[in-house]
């Protein structure tokens, strides 16, 4: 099961691993022309249009759930309400017949399960966010690929009742050289992209991630900015407080999803641990001439480099603990 949303065990990070490895594969590890393309598709209101009757029936034929149980889950889906509410503008209760009940905790699981049966070709998943890719030498196979898993989606979508946004969904070409891949939904050709935000990680077409470590880069100065607001000179915040802030609010930045980009260059990381010293520095006060392993000492913070092999050796052991037939494994 290529499904990494509301599971146990699974992750966004797992989810970016799995399309950067597999592309990385075939880039590193085939031949010299070897490319990539990866199709990033984009739904019109995923889970509120989900069919329940499908859903209930998929429920029981596909995972065998009947009796109570699936009298339960029928009731919770039946004859729910819903209204729109703007600032202190609230609108009339109408009947909701279509979706899972998205805020609620039974929702997001019965969504996944409601998209376990898409096309196989179709993976990794995370939630609503459906990725296909290709490998090959030669780029009609890589189009002919493509184009053969959005027709399957395509028919799945129009046998559910939903619908992919055609304007949203993006199509990238990974490799030394610049191709463009003409892939069509329903005679809407999908736009080609340079670069794309994949669940919160920037993909260049080299893998380098130069882009994701500006865009980490400028959301933790963005953080460091509010913290900073807080301080007076000496007279704002403590620094225990503070140093907490920073793993909390600025830090996160600076690590998402790492291990999927830590083979980032030594002039990338070295951004990443300007950032983490200058907001230490600020909220203990220190002048900016300061020794860097000075600050990161007396704050006891890990330096980015450090930092960044352990969070890569915890999720390379969070994989190896893993089922043998898992995709990551291998």
């Amino acid at each position: 099961m290529n499904q990494f949303a509301y599971l146990k065990n699974r992750s966004s990070t797992q989810a970016i691993l799995t399309l950067v490895e597999n592309v990385k594969k075939g880039l590193i590890f085939g031949q010299s022309a070897l490319a990539a393309g990866v199709l990033f598709f984009d739904f019109t209101d995923a889970f509120g249009s989900v069919n329940r009757s499908h859903l209930l029936n998929k429920i029981s034929t596909h995972f065998g759930i009947s009796g109570k149980l699936l009298q339960h889950i029928g009731s919770f889906l039946k004859n729910r309400m819903a209204r729109t509410k703007i600032v202190d503008k609230v609108g009339d209760w109408i009947l909701s017949e279509f979706g899972t009940s998205p805020g609620t905790r039974l929702g997001p699981l019965l969504f996944i399960i409601h998209l376990h049966d898409i096309p196989k070709c179709i993976k990794p998943k995370f939630a609503d966010d459906l990725v296909a890719f290709s490998l090959g030498n030669d780029i009609s196979d890589i189009q002919r690929s493509l184009q053969h898993a959005t027709d399957q989606l395509v028919q799945w979508t129009i046998n559910e009742g939903m619908t992919i946004n055609a304007a949203k969904t993006k199509v990238m070409f990974f490799g030394e050289r610049s191709h463009t891949l003409s892939i069509k939904i329903q005679n809407t050709e999908i736009e080609n992209v340079r670069s794309y935000k994949y669940l919160g990680v920037i993909l260049d077409p080299r893998l380098d991630f130069g882009l994701q470590v500006d865009y980490a880069v400028s959301k933790a100065k963005r953080a460091q900015s509010k913290i900073c607001t807080l301080i007076k000179g000496r007279q704002g915040i403590s620094v225990q407080l503070g140093v907490q802030l920073y793993k909390t609010l600025v830090r996160k930045h600076l690590e998402y999803a790492i291990p999927a980009w830590a083979n980032i260059s030594e002039k990338d990381l070295e951004k990443l641990e300007k950032v983490q010293v200058q907001c230490l520095r600020r909220v203990i006060g220190a002048k900016g001439h300061s020794s860097s392993s000075a600050v990161e000492v007396t704050c006891g913070t890990v330096p980015i480099r450090f930092r960044k092999r352990e969070l890569c050796c915890r999720e390379y052991i969070r994989i190896r603990m893993k089922e043998s037939g898992n995709e990551l494994l291998q």
